[in-house]
Parts: C-alpha cells; structure tokens; sequence
C-alpha cells in the first residue's frame, strides 16, 4: 500500500486549497455568492435598470442544466430568468433560487454531527474548526492507511466538470487517493451510447420533437427534463406515439398514450421477450449488430 513518505501541507496550504475549490464551485453561479439569510426589500420598490448588475449563470441541478441570468442590486440577489436565446423555458426550480438563497433553513455554517448515525443531531461549528477537522482526519487516515484510504466520490450536477477536477487535483497534490471509477448515474448511458452513436454526449433533446415513436423505460421526463418536456408534447402533437414503461403511474405516464406497468424487478424479463421477439420476427439491424455489439450470435 502505498503511503506518503513525507506530509508537506501546512494548514495555510490547505486553506488555500480548500478555498480555490469553494471558489470555483461558485463562480458559475453567481447567485450563490450572497451570504446572508435577510429579505433584500421589505416592500416593494422600483429599481432603475441602471443600478443593478447582471451575471450569466447555469443551473446546478442534475437535469438540463440551463442557462440563466442572475439580477442583482447592492451586492444581493434579486432575480433569476431564462438567459435571452435560450431555448426553452426554464422551470421553477431554477428561477426560484432567489428563495433558495434567502430562506431562513439555508445552510450558512457547517454543521458537526453530535448524535448516531441516522439521528439528525448536528450543531453548527465555525469554519475554522470544520478545517481543522478536515485537517485532522487527513492526516491521520494517511498515517494509519496511506493515501489509498483517502476514497473520493464525483460530484453531481453541471458543478461537476469544475468541482470534480479540483478536488482529484487538490487530492493528487496530497500523493493520490483512492478513485471512484466509473459514476453513479452515467455508467449504464456510457456503455449504451458509445457503441449505438459513437460518442457519449449526444444531445438529442432537441430532436425528440422529430420522433415518430417515444419510449420512456424508467425515465420520467416531465419531471427530470421539465424545461425541455414541450418537445414531447410537440412530437405528439405531431403524430408521435408515446409510450411509458414503469411499475409507477409517474406524471409522463399520466401524459402518454400508453403506460404498461411492471411488477419491480421483471423488467429483464420484458426486456429478453422483447429481443426474442425482434430476433423471431427478423427485424433486427444486423450490419450494425455486427459492427457495434458482440450479438454476432444474434445475427448469422
């Protein structure tokens, strides 16, 4: 196992460290920037277009991740719309952000669990003290384990592609760390794209509107693709059929033309009798199966 011969990181250091990573994950959004939990007016007032300030930002979320602008005035946030251009219509979840900010739960302080696991019994701590912690731990999972006991995650959301690298590099700095491989959420998109179109990151959610035929296995885009939903609905209006497989009568389902529910867990059944059927009825594409997947047995 491998193990730092020598700890070089002052506590300077690694406030600095922590500090350049806290600051990249904010810069995106600059509605994030605001730190107090106060209401900015307390009754309503007309502010000339002159005297506030505009930020392009993007939504953090993990779903569509749209471009917004932020409006500020004195340095606090005061409105959040669709960035001019944008094509569709960003949600409520985005434009809301301004309660997010000002909203007495907000989280300002980080908070030190005092009770079991599972209980929800934290007490706030100073910044300080959350870093010395950090600090603390660090050190001593290194001493006890070697850099290979320090596990990091991948983020979620756009934020990823800033917080995501700063983190592995400021770990990489420390000697290395143990990494995730693969994701959470995108392993299963990866292994299916990269052999179908080639590439992973292949938007097509501005032609779902083209479709002639839209089925939804375990999505539910009404919800996790709210602002680009008006595609589907364009499509069949256009004569698009849509249909919704999943065990739970979700909102998209409540807008297709058919659902077919699923008790959990069969859906690998439904899925081999489905192949079973396309291989029965000789529908398959067998020049690509024999150029993308190893179903050469599928397509003598």
């Amino acid at each position: 196992m491998y193990k730092n011969k020598q700890w070089e990181l002052d506590r300077r250091t690694l406030l600095k460290g922590m500090g350049a990573i806290g600051l990249a994950a904010l810069s995106p959004n600059a509605f994030s920037l605001a730190n107090e939990n106060k209401p900015i007016f307390n009754q309503k007032t007309r502010i000339k277009l002159s005297e506030y300030q505009t930020f392009q930002s993007t939504c953090a979320m993990e779903c569509l991740h749209c471009n917004l602008t932020a409006f500020t005035h004195q340095g606090k946030l005061i409105k959040i719309e669709a960035t001019e251009g944008f094509n569709v219509k960003c949600c409520l979840r985005g434009i809301s952000r301004t309660k997010w900010v000002y909203h007495k739960d907000r989280l300002t302080t980080p908070l030190l669990r005092v009770g079991e696991k599972g209980k929800a019994e934290f007490k706030p701590i100073s910044w300080n003290d959350a870093l010395d912690l950090i600090e603390k731990n660090i050190r001593e999972t290194i001493d006890k384990y070697g850099n290979e006991g320090l596990f990091i995650s991948t983020h979620a959301g756009n934020m990823d592609s800033i917080k995501n690298d700063m983190g592995k590099a400021f770990f990489d700095y420390l000697g290395g760390s143990t990494k995730q491989a693969g994701s959470l959420c995108c392993s299963a998109v990866t292994a299916a794209m990269i052999p179908m179109v080639g590439l992973r990151y292949a938007d097509t959610r501005d032609t779902v509107k083209d479709s002639r035929y839209i089925l939804c296995w375990g999505n539910n885009p009404a919800v996790t693709m709210h602002a680009y939903f008006k595609n589907y609905n364009q499509a069949r209006r256009n004569g698009a059929r849509m249909v919704v497989i999943d065990p739970r009568f979700n909102e998209t389902a409540a807008k297709a033309d058919e659902w077919i529910p699923h008790y959990s867990g069969y859906r690998y059944r439904l899925a081999l009798g489905m192949i079973k059927l396309i291989i029965e009825e000789n529908l398959t594409d067998k020049p690509f199966l024999r150029a993308h997947t190893g179903s050469g047995v599928f397509s003598r």
